[in-house]
């Protein structure tokens, strides 16, 4: 058997009314049903018969065609109830992810379209549950150690302190490691906050700093992950350097972050990765480029999709593939949207862009 064609439908769905899906079909049904009264009135309107003997004919032929319409649409309306409470299905889950409970027992096509769409929802609610619930493991555990790292770390700065050491570098460390591990503190309670109901509800804390104080925090985040792969970072700043963001600092912190430790776990040895900055009409535009392999296309229609890390060629790159949808879940959070430029073997980069009225520019 042929697919059907969804040429009628677009036909329909042009006309003004019916706008419904059940009012198109009935539309049909009725016209249907009333061809053959259509059919007798040109009949008789063409003979010679006298309108008096045509009367009860057409009586019987009137009431026929309405009682036959009636039952139609009825019998319509029972039959297209398997899409409606299909799309009431979807509706609701997709307000408050309620679970629907289709029967699967019919075989037919609205059979098979019932018991698709419930097995389908019941995986995706399933996958979603193991992720969050796998999530809220990997934050409650990271929580002990980085807070052991920034006890410790207090220790040292105090022991240094006591023995007089001003070891500028050692005391320069110090100060990254601590840094660091306290805003993924914050974070992983962010992520912790989001697993108790099993949706992205985050909390969005209001802070002000400047793009050359951000771009400066986020260079201390990622310079020993650099130094490690012998890989240079760049900042290019095409705007005032009295430029002040208002928003969540650590949130965007975070996006920045993820996006150039990915720029340089992809980078080969002695490259460069550039973070930037810049303003396009009423845009703001923050963005990583790297020189590494490229994306492939494939790969870029799941790039953002949690516990996907296809992007990855090799092991040592490979994570836990959470980074770019954190990345793109706490830039959409904070008003914004993030993109990707990439061919293969040319480096890609991701462009994260704000609205200015969404994170404001003050002088």
């Amino acid at each position: 058997m042929s697919e059907p064609s969804l040429t009628l439908y677009r036909l329909l769905d042009r006309l003004p009314w019916p706008r419904s899906y059940s009012g198109k079909l009935f539309f049909v049904a009725f016209l249907g049903t009333h061809l053959p009264l259509l059919g007798v009135l040109v009949y008789v309107a063409l003979s010679e018969w006298a309108f008096a003997d045509v009367v009860p004919l057409l009586i019987v032929v009137v009431v026929g065609t309405l009682v036959a319409a009636g039952l139609t649409l009825w019998a319509l309306r029972q039959l297209i109830a398997p899409v409606l409470t299909t799309a009431d299905a979807l509706e609701r889950y997709a307000a408050d992810d309620t679970l629907p409970d289709l029967p699967e027992t019919f075989e037919d096509a609205a059979g098979q379209l019932m018991r698709h769409t419930q097995r389908t929802i019941t995986q995706l609610d399933d996958s979603l549950r193991f992720k969050n619930r796998l999530l809220r493991v990997l934050a409650h555990d990271a929580r002990t150690p980085l807070a052991s790292i920034v006890t410790a770390t207090s220790i040292i700065q105090t022991n240094l302190d006591d023995m007089g050491n001003d070891d500028p570098e050692l005391r320069e460390m110090s100060d990254i490691i601590q840094r660091a591990a306290r805003y993924q503190l914050r974070l992983f309670e962010d992520l912790m906050q989001t697993t108790r109901s099993d949706a992205a509800h985050f909390q969005v804390r209001e802070d002000k700093v400047t793009l050359h104080t951000l771009m400066d925090l986020v260079l201390d985040d990622m310079r020993l992950l650099a130094e490690g792969r012998d890989v240079d970072l760049a900042v290019n700043l095409e705007t005032a350097d009295h430029m002040i963001v208002e928003t969540d600092v650590t949130k965007l912190r975070q996006v920045l972050g993820n996006l150039v430790s990915n720029a340089i776990k992809f980078s080969d040895p002695g490259s460069r990765v550039d973070l930037g900055a810049t303003v396009s009409a009423d845009t703001l535009l923050l963005y990583v480029q790297d020189r590494g392999p490229g994306i492939d296309p494939d790969a870029r229609e799941r790039l953002f999709e949690p516990f996907n890390d296809q992007a990855a060629s090799d092991a040592d790159a490979r994570g836990f593939g959470v980074g770019l949808w954190v990345s793109q879940t706490f830039t959409h959070l904070l008003g914004g949207d993030i993109d990707v430029e990439s061919r293969p073997g040319q480096g890609s980069t991701f462009i994260v862009h704000f609205p200015l009225e969404a994170i404001r520019e003050t002088t």
